[in-house]
């Protein structure tokens, strides 16, 4: 039976998973980031995880109306091995899923803000996956735990070497509960970003800097992103 999480900060606190298996040959997966689809030859929705495409009936009910192809989910779900109709992929079952927000980045003169109303500090980010070139970012920040978050990303279309990804937030919405510690996800498209900037081997090399408020004289400050692997610079492959 599918399950809709709102809001999916509420699981996020408790940590991010990876994967546990329960036995009798079934597989569960933990909030996954996944592009939903549809397969009209099993006539059923499908989900896209780390390039391998799983058949998803417990979408059905809620395809088209909820969710449509092209949407970007966090999703949790099991695979009976034993139990598995189909021959072109995995069948997933138990799914829990939440819809989450796709932004685009935009070209500026400088990676300014494209309306400069972005003032929520983010207090740290994860890039927590890539899919389809879709990049899947965590924030932490401090503030109301139901807050409704918008996020922007800008760049300058004239840096042709290491260009850098800005990152800022704002509220959307007043919120009457206490501030806390949050974390939020949001997706960014970025194929027309990777495919302006990659290279002739079809990689692209990139920093991403936060927003993370203001200095005494107003202006904005920010952090560098360091990915744990890879550190300062990112790189990744076009497809």
């Amino acid at each position: 039976m599918k399950k809709i999480v709102s809001p999916l900060v509420g699981i996020l606190m408790f940590g991010l998973s990876g994967c546990i298996k329960p036995g009798n040959n079934v597989e569960c997966l933990d909030l996954m980031p996944a592009i939903a689809g549809f397969s009209f030859d099993a006539f059923q929705p499908t989900l896209t995880i780390q390039g391998l495409n799983y058949i998803a009936p417990d979408l059905m009910s809620d395809f088209f109306t909820v969710v449509n192809e092209g949407d970007v989910l966090i999703v949790s779900f099991c695979i009976d091995y034993s139990q598995q109709p189909y021959e072109c992929c995995y069948m997933v079952s138990d799914l829990i899923y939440d819809k989450i927000d796709k932004e685009w980045p935009s070209s500026t003169t400088g990676g300014e803000s494209v309306t400069g109303d972005f003032n929520l500090p983010i207090e740290s980010i994860t890039l927590y996956g890539l899919e389809q070139n879709i990049m899947f970012f965590i924030f932490s920040h401090r503030a109301p735990r139901d807050q409704k978050i918008s996020y922007e990303m800008t760049y300058d279309r004239d840096k042709t070497e290491n260009p850098v990804l800005y990152i800022r937030a704002k509220k959307i919405g007043d919120s009457s509960s206490s501030e806390t510690d949050i974390r939020n996800i949001c997706a960014f498209d970025m194929y027309s970003f990777f495919s302006y900037f990659k290279d002739s081997s079809n990689k692209v090399s990139f920093e991403i800097q936060f927003k993370t408020g203001v200095d005494e004289d107003g202006k904005d400050k920010y952090e560098r992103y360091s990915h744990p692997s890879m550190g300062y610079i990112i790189e990744i492959p076009f497809e």
